[in-house]
Order: structure tokens, then C-alpha cells, then sequence
């Protein structure tokens, strides 16, 4: 069955519950350890959460066009995801 095009968010979506939202709010501090491992294809480590070990590991490419072998999605297709999530 192929993917919904249905947004996943929309204007009936409800807000958070408050009872799921500090008072004072919440620090999110991100990071990431980035290291090219060929021509452009680079490899970023994230911590999930500080001092817990556990990290993600996921790659970028670029097209040929641009030095890559367009093996992974571009930089900027992270990004675009990320704004969707």
C-alpha cells in the first residue's frame, strides 16, 4: 500500500495536552560528531540524550554532480525531514 499524502498535521491535530509541558519549559541541547569518510560521503554521531551513550549514526551524500556517489540523501534533505518531523 503506498504512503498516505495525507498531512500528518493539520488544522483539527490537538495541541499538547499542558499537563505533558513543564512550567519553566525544557532545554533541548542537540549535537553532533561529523566525519567524511570519502570524497562527500560524511557520517554524523548524535547523542540521544546527554550522558545516557546511546547514539545514532546516519549518512549523507551528494550527487555526482557535486563530488558525491549519491549514496544517501543530501544534507539538505535531513534538514527538510527534520522540519517535517
Amino acid at each position: 500500500m503506498p504512503p498516505s499524502k495525507d498531512p500528518v498535521v493539520s488544522q483539527s491535530t490537538p495541541a499538547p495536552s499542558p499537563d505533558h509541558a513543564p512550567e519553566k519549559g525544557r532545554r533541548f541541547p542537540k549535537s553532533a560528531r561529523i566525519r567524511i569518510i570519502k570524497n562527500q560521503l560524511k557520517v554524523a554521531e548524535a547523542e540521544v540524550d546527554e550522558g545516557n551513550g546511546k547514539t545514532f549514526e546516519f549518512y549523507c551524500d551528494e550527487p555526482p554532480s557535486l563530488g558525491g556517489e549519491n549514496q544517501f540523501p543530501q544534507p539538505l534533505t535531513y534538514i527538510a525531514a527534520g522540519v517535517g518531523f
